[in-house]
Protein backbone atom coordinates (compact mmCIF):
# COMPACT_ATOMS: atom_id res chain seq x y z
CA UNK A 1 0.00 0.00 0.00
CA UNK A 2 2.80 2.45 0.72
CA UNK A 3 5.95 2.98 -1.32
CA UNK A 4 8.73 4.40 1.16
CA UNK A 5 12.15 2.97 0.57
CA UNK A 6 13.48 6.47 -0.40
CA UNK A 7 12.13 8.03 2.80
CA UNK A 8 13.31 5.27 5.40
CA UNK A 9 15.84 6.62 8.18
CA UNK A 10 14.23 9.98 7.89
CA UNK A 11 12.89 12.32 9.95
CA UNK A 12 8.68 11.45 9.87
CA UNK A 13 6.10 14.18 10.61
CA UNK A 14 2.87 12.93 11.14
CA UNK A 15 0.27 16.00 10.07
CA UNK A 16 3.08 17.74 8.40
CA UNK A 17 0.65 20.22 5.96
CA UNK A 18 -0.64 21.61 9.02
CA UNK A 19 0.83 25.13 10.63
CA UNK A 20 3.41 23.59 12.96
CA UNK A 21 4.17 20.00 10.75
CA UNK A 22 4.74 23.32 7.69
CA UNK A 23 7.20 24.79 10.16
CA UNK A 24 9.27 21.47 11.33
CA UNK A 25 9.13 20.42 7.34
CA UNK A 26 10.77 23.20 6.72
CA UNK A 27 13.04 23.72 9.58
CA UNK A 28 14.13 19.89 8.74
CA UNK A 29 14.40 20.13 4.91
CA UNK A 30 13.68 17.57 2.67
CA UNK A 31 16.28 15.93 2.21
CA UNK A 32 16.48 15.00 6.61
CA UNK A 33 12.51 14.42 6.59
CA UNK A 34 9.04 13.76 4.80
CA UNK A 35 5.91 13.90 5.99
CA UNK A 36 2.59 12.55 5.86
CA UNK A 37 -1.27 14.25 6.41
CA UNK A 38 -3.65 12.28 8.97
CA UNK A 39 -5.94 11.93 6.38
CA UNK A 40 -3.88 9.09 4.34
CA UNK A 41 -2.76 7.22 7.76
CA UNK A 42 -4.48 7.42 10.96
CA UNK A 43 -3.02 7.31 13.83
CA UNK A 44 -5.80 6.27 15.78
CA UNK A 45 -6.14 2.82 13.76
CA UNK A 46 -3.34 0.99 15.35
CA UNK A 47 -3.33 -1.86 12.47
CA UNK A 48 -2.92 0.56 9.59
CA UNK A 49 -0.30 2.79 11.19
CA UNK A 50 1.38 -0.04 11.92
CA UNK A 51 1.79 -1.11 8.72
CA UNK A 52 2.84 2.31 7.21
CA UNK A 53 5.63 2.42 10.40
CA UNK A 54 6.94 -0.79 9.54
CA UNK A 55 7.60 0.89 5.75
CA UNK A 56 8.71 3.82 6.46
CA UNK A 57 11.38 3.12 9.02
CA UNK A 58 12.07 6.79 10.52
CA UNK A 59 14.89 7.31 12.66
CA UNK A 60 12.65 10.17 14.40
CA UNK A 61 8.64 10.27 14.55
CA UNK A 62 7.65 13.74 15.11
CA UNK A 63 3.65 14.28 15.98
CA UNK A 64 2.49 17.21 15.33
CA UNK A 65 -1.08 15.47 14.04
CA UNK A 66 -3.82 16.89 16.70
CA UNK A 67 -7.64 17.94 16.99
CA UNK A 68 -7.72 21.58 18.31
CA UNK A 69 -11.87 22.32 17.38
CA UNK A 70 -11.85 23.27 21.07
CA UNK A 71 -15.41 24.02 20.84
CA UNK A 72 -16.97 21.90 18.87
CA UNK A 73 -15.76 19.03 21.52
CA UNK A 74 -17.10 20.37 24.24
CA UNK A 75 -20.59 20.40 22.45
CA UNK A 76 -20.45 17.53 20.68
CA UNK A 77 -20.05 13.59 21.58
CA UNK A 78 -19.12 13.33 18.14
CA UNK A 79 -16.53 15.56 18.14
CA UNK A 80 -15.30 14.80 22.05
CA UNK A 81 -14.93 11.16 20.41
CA UNK A 82 -12.66 12.62 18.08
CA UNK A 83 -10.61 14.87 19.94
CA UNK A 84 -9.70 11.45 22.27
CA UNK A 85 -8.90 9.68 19.34
CA UNK A 86 -6.82 11.51 17.87
CA UNK A 87 -5.03 13.38 20.49
CA UNK A 88 -5.40 10.60 23.38
CA UNK A 89 -5.28 6.92 21.22
CA UNK A 90 -3.71 8.29 18.40
CA UNK A 91 -0.73 9.53 20.33
CA UNK A 92 -0.36 6.26 22.44
CA UNK A 93 -0.02 4.13 19.26
CA UNK A 94 2.55 6.50 17.66
CA UNK A 95 4.28 5.68 21.31
CA UNK A 96 3.76 2.28 21.81
CA UNK A 97 5.60 1.92 18.08
CA UNK A 98 8.07 3.75 18.76
CA UNK A 99 8.82 2.47 22.12
CA UNK A 100 8.70 -0.88 21.20
CA UNK A 101 11.30 -0.06 18.07
CA UNK A 102 13.69 2.15 20.27
CA UNK A 103 12.76 5.19 17.79
CA UNK A 104 13.15 9.18 19.37
CA UNK A 105 9.42 10.69 19.69
CA UNK A 106 8.13 13.74 20.20
CA UNK A 107 4.87 14.93 20.41
CA UNK A 108 2.66 18.11 21.84
CA UNK A 109 0.63 19.24 23.91
CA UNK A 110 -1.22 22.16 25.21
CA UNK A 111 -1.68 24.74 28.04
CA UNK A 112 -4.84 23.76 28.16
CA UNK A 113 -4.14 21.01 30.42
CA UNK A 114 -4.13 23.81 33.11
CA UNK A 115 -7.24 25.60 34.54
CA UNK A 116 -5.55 28.51 35.43
CA UNK A 117 -5.67 28.67 38.95
CA UNK A 118 -1.96 28.62 39.56
CA UNK A 119 -1.49 30.96 36.91
CA UNK A 120 2.17 30.22 35.77
CA UNK A 121 2.49 26.70 35.10
CA UNK A 122 6.37 24.10 35.27
CA UNK A 123 7.02 20.93 33.69
CA UNK A 124 5.97 19.07 37.01
CA UNK A 125 2.87 20.56 37.76
CA UNK A 126 -0.14 18.17 37.72
CA UNK A 127 -2.43 19.05 35.08
CA UNK A 128 -6.11 19.42 35.80
CA UNK A 129 -8.13 20.30 32.12
CA UNK A 130 -10.97 22.56 32.00
CA UNK A 131 -12.32 21.54 28.83
CA UNK A 132 -13.13 18.37 26.82
CA UNK A 133 -10.23 19.41 24.29
CA UNK A 134 -7.31 19.51 27.22
CA UNK A 135 -8.88 16.46 28.84
CA UNK A 136 -8.11 14.73 25.42
CA UNK A 137 -4.63 16.07 25.28
CA UNK A 138 -4.12 14.94 28.67
CA UNK A 139 -5.26 11.44 27.65
CA UNK A 140 -2.40 11.60 25.15
CA UNK A 141 0.09 12.86 27.59
CA UNK A 142 -0.97 10.26 30.13
CA UNK A 143 -0.56 7.40 27.68
CA UNK A 144 2.89 8.62 26.33
CA UNK A 145 4.30 8.68 30.10
CA UNK A 146 2.92 5.41 31.06
CA UNK A 147 4.65 3.54 28.04
CA UNK A 148 8.34 5.54 28.97
CA UNK A 149 7.84 4.21 32.41
CA UNK A 150 8.23 1.00 30.92
CA UNK A 151 10.97 1.92 28.49
CA UNK A 152 13.53 3.41 30.95
CA UNK A 153 16.41 3.88 28.12
CA UNK A 154 13.90 5.56 25.01
CA UNK A 155 14.17 8.86 24.21
CA UNK A 156 10.66 10.61 24.61
CA UNK A 157 9.86 14.11 24.39
CA UNK A 158 6.60 15.46 25.52
CA UNK A 159 6.09 19.45 24.56
CA UNK A 160 3.86 21.92 25.88
CA UNK A 161 3.17 24.84 23.85
CA UNK A 162 0.08 27.37 23.79
CA UNK A 163 -0.82 30.29 21.28
CA UNK A 164 0.36 29.36 18.37
CA UNK A 165 1.21 31.53 15.25
CA UNK A 166 3.09 31.70 11.63
CA UNK A 167 2.39 30.72 8.16
CA UNK A 168 -1.19 28.40 8.15
CA UNK A 169 -0.04 25.05 6.43
CA UNK A 170 -1.45 23.80 3.18
CA UNK A 171 -3.99 21.76 5.11
CA UNK A 172 -7.77 22.58 4.05
CA UNK A 173 -9.23 22.19 7.48
CA UNK A 174 -5.95 23.72 9.62
CA UNK A 175 -6.97 26.18 11.72
CA UNK A 176 -5.65 29.90 11.22
CA UNK A 177 -3.89 31.62 14.31
CA UNK A 178 -5.01 34.24 16.26
CA UNK A 179 -2.94 36.83 14.37
CA UNK A 180 -4.41 35.28 11.01
CA UNK A 181 -8.04 36.12 11.96
CA UNK A 182 -7.59 39.32 13.48
CA UNK A 183 -5.16 40.46 10.73
CA UNK A 184 -8.42 39.73 8.32
CA UNK A 185 -10.75 41.46 11.18
CA UNK A 186 -8.34 44.71 11.17
CA UNK A 187 -8.39 44.65 6.30
CA UNK A 188 -12.55 45.03 7.19
CA UNK A 189 -12.94 47.32 10.12
CA UNK A 190 -11.51 50.36 12.16
CA UNK A 191 -12.81 48.95 15.61
CA UNK A 192 -12.15 45.43 16.70
CA UNK A 193 -12.84 43.71 19.46
CA UNK A 194 -10.43 41.14 21.70
CA UNK A 195 -10.42 39.43 24.29
CA UNK A 196 -8.55 40.96 27.70
CA UNK A 197 -8.02 38.14 29.61
CA UNK A 198 -5.95 34.54 29.58
CA UNK A 199 -2.82 35.14 30.00
CA UNK A 200 -0.85 32.60 28.31
CA UNK A 201 2.26 32.81 25.54
CA UNK A 202 2.17 33.34 21.96
CA UNK A 203 4.48 30.76 20.15
CA UNK A 204 5.76 31.28 16.58
CA UNK A 205 5.94 27.81 14.81
CA UNK A 206 9.46 28.42 13.51
CA UNK A 207 11.15 29.06 16.79
CA UNK A 208 9.58 26.40 17.70
CA UNK A 209 10.45 24.39 14.91
CA UNK A 210 13.97 25.54 15.74
CA UNK A 211 13.74 24.37 19.50
CA UNK A 212 12.14 21.03 18.64
CA UNK A 213 15.42 20.02 16.44
CA UNK A 214 17.45 21.25 19.22
CA UNK A 215 15.81 19.31 21.75
CA UNK A 216 17.25 15.78 19.30
CA UNK A 217 20.46 17.12 18.09
CA UNK A 218 21.29 17.78 21.92
CA UNK A 219 20.49 14.74 22.91
CA UNK A 220 18.37 16.32 25.78
CA UNK A 221 16.99 14.11 28.43
CA UNK A 222 13.56 12.35 28.06
CA UNK A 223 10.26 14.15 29.29
CA UNK A 224 8.23 17.19 29.15
CA UNK A 225 9.29 20.37 27.90
CA UNK A 226 7.51 23.89 27.89
CA UNK A 227 8.11 25.61 24.67
CA UNK A 228 6.74 29.14 24.07
CA UNK A 229 7.87 32.47 23.07
CA UNK A 230 8.98 35.02 26.37
CA UNK A 231 6.21 37.48 27.98
CA UNK A 232 3.01 36.33 28.39
CA UNK A 233 -0.01 38.18 27.27
CA UNK A 234 -3.80 38.43 27.19
CA UNK A 235 -5.40 38.32 23.55
CA UNK A 236 -6.36 41.99 23.34
CA UNK A 237 -2.21 42.92 24.36
CA UNK A 238 -1.58 40.15 21.25
CA UNK A 239 -3.75 42.60 18.85
CA UNK A 240 -2.61 45.36 19.85
CA UNK A 241 0.91 44.93 19.25
CA UNK A 242 -0.19 43.27 15.93
CA UNK A 243 -1.96 46.63 14.93
CA UNK A 244 1.59 48.64 15.44
CA UNK A 245 2.76 46.81 13.04
CA UNK A 246 0.02 46.61 10.22
CA UNK A 247 -2.76 49.07 10.92
CA UNK A 248 -1.92 51.71 13.49
CA UNK A 249 -4.98 53.35 12.86
CA UNK A 250 -7.23 50.31 13.65
CA UNK A 251 -8.76 50.87 17.62
CA UNK A 252 -8.61 47.68 19.50
CA UNK A 253 -10.93 47.47 21.93
CA UNK A 254 -10.76 45.05 25.38
CA UNK A 255 -13.63 42.97 26.20
CA UNK A 256 -14.41 40.42 28.74
CA UNK A 257 -13.62 36.61 27.85
CA UNK A 258 -17.86 36.21 28.18
CA UNK A 259 -18.03 38.80 25.47
CA UNK A 260 -17.93 36.23 23.13
CA UNK A 261 -20.36 33.10 22.96
CA UNK A 262 -17.86 29.88 23.66
CA UNK A 263 -18.50 26.45 24.77
CA UNK A 264 -15.66 25.58 25.92
CA UNK A 265 -13.93 27.11 29.49
CA UNK A 266 -10.82 28.76 28.80
CA UNK A 267 -8.28 29.25 31.87
CA UNK A 268 -7.43 32.97 33.06
CA UNK A 269 -4.22 32.40 33.01
CA UNK A 270 -1.71 29.22 31.78
CA UNK A 271 1.66 30.71 31.73
CA UNK A 272 3.77 28.12 30.68
CA UNK A 273 7.50 28.44 32.55
CA UNK A 274 10.28 27.45 29.99
CA UNK A 275 12.60 25.74 33.14
CA UNK A 276 14.64 23.55 31.23
CA UNK A 277 15.93 24.66 27.65
CA UNK A 278 17.54 27.89 26.38
CA UNK A 279 14.01 30.64 26.57
CA UNK A 280 12.51 31.84 23.37
CA UNK A 281 12.89 35.30 22.41
CA UNK A 282 9.76 37.89 23.08
CA UNK A 283 6.63 36.97 21.35
CA UNK A 284 7.06 41.05 20.04
CA UNK A 285 10.42 39.78 18.28
CA UNK A 286 8.85 37.28 16.63
CA UNK A 287 5.91 39.05 15.35
CA UNK A 288 7.61 41.58 13.48
CA UNK A 289 9.55 38.31 11.61
CA UNK A 290 5.61 36.68 11.25
CA UNK A 291 4.92 40.12 10.07
CA UNK A 292 7.81 40.08 7.14
CA UNK A 293 6.78 36.71 5.85
CA UNK A 294 2.78 37.55 5.31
Amino acid sequence: MFHLTSRMHKVLIIGSTGMLGSALIARYGVRQAFGIDHSLVDIADKVELTAFLKQARPRLIINAAAYNAVDACEESQEEALRAFSVNGDGVRNLAAYAARNDIPFISFSSDYVFDGRKGVYIETDTPKPPNVYGASKLAGETALQDIARSHPVWQWYLVRTSKLFGKPGSSPTGKRSFFDKIRESMANATTVEAIDGETSCFTYVPDLAEAVLSLERDVAAPGIYHLVNETPVTWYAGAVALAKLVAPDTRIVPVSPEHFSRPAPRPASSVLMNTKRPVLRPYTEALHAFVREI
